[in-house]
Parts: C-alpha cells; sequence; structure tokens
C-alpha cells in the first residue's frame, strides 16, 4: 500500500513539473491573435493551416482576443494578423488574399496581397508566419536597443 501511495505521489509531482514546464514555456511565446474573413473554400483552408502553425510553433501562440496596447517594453510584443479572402474565379481552387499585421490592434506593422491556390495553402501560411516572424525579430531587436541606450 505504501509503495502505491509513493508512486501515486511521483507521478503526481511528474504531471505537476511538466504543467509548470508548459506554462513557463507559453509565456515566452509571443501572442498572435489570428482574424480571418475567409468564406471560401481555399481561405478556411488557409486559415485552419494558419492555426495549426501556430499551435506547433515554439515562439507564438494564438491569442483568443487582439491586445490594443501591443504588449509593454518588457513583456513579449501583442501580435495580430488580420486577413481578408476571395474565390475570385469561383472554381474552389485558389484564393486572393490581404493581410495585415498589426503590434497590438492598431500599430501597421505590414500588409500584402497574395493569392494562393488550393494545393499550397501550407506554404502560403508558412508564408505569413515567416512574415510575422521577421516583424516580430525586428520589433525585440527594436526593443534591446532601446534598453540598452537608457
Amino acid at each position: 500500500m505504501k509503495f502505491i501511495l509513493f508512486l501515486t505521489s511521483i507521478v503526481c509531482v511528474t504531471q505537476a513539473m511538466q504543467i509548470q514546464a508548459q506554462d513557463g514555456e507559453s509565456q515566452k511565446r509571443i501572442p498572435v491573435f489570428f482574424s480571418c474573413n475567409c468564406p471560401d473554400e481555399v481561405g478556411k483552408l488557409y486559415a485552419t493551416a494558419l492555426r495549426d502553425l501556430l499551435a506547433k510553433s515554439p515562439r507564438y501562440f494564438e491569442s483568443a482576443s487582439p491586445d490594443l496596447t501591443g504588449g509593454t517594453i518588457d513583456g513579449p510584443p501583442k501580435l495580430s494578423i488580420v486577413v481578408t479572402s476571395m474565390d475570385p474565379i469561383g472554381d474552389g481552387k485558389f484564393m486572393a488574399h490581404s493581410e495585415v499585421a498589426l503590434l497590438g490592434a492598431s500599430t501597421y506593422l505590414y500588409s500584402t496581397v497574395a493569392w494562393c491556390p488550393k494545393t499550397k495553402v501550407d506554404n502560403c501560411a508558412a508564408s505569413t508566419l515567416a512574415a510575422l516572424d521577421e516583424q516580430a525579430h525586428q520589433l525585440l531587436e527594436a526593443r534591446a536597443k532601446d534598453k540598452s541606450a537608457k
């Protein structure tokens, strides 16, 4: 009986340590609010692919709501991606989309208009995340320079 209690306590402690490690990792990751007005078939696939990339990313996670402030100087930036897509031909094989990246919900970082074939939605989503990653890297570098200048 004591042995079973001992094993149970080891399992509980191990699970608690894993949860704390996950919480620590999520605090280091940058929150990204993703909004997609994507009623077309390819746009929906793109939105799913981007959400999957955010879920798997070691640097980012999908935030449930935008942060209007953009974060604090000491914390991670709070980023938003807003995408609108449409099927320009109506055959379900392509999408045209506009994406805007923001710091918080109002400070413009970049925008782009592109098209994406149904067979390449994973690549298009990866391209969006790569562009956002470049912006986040530049923001973090600028913050580090600001801190060192003070």
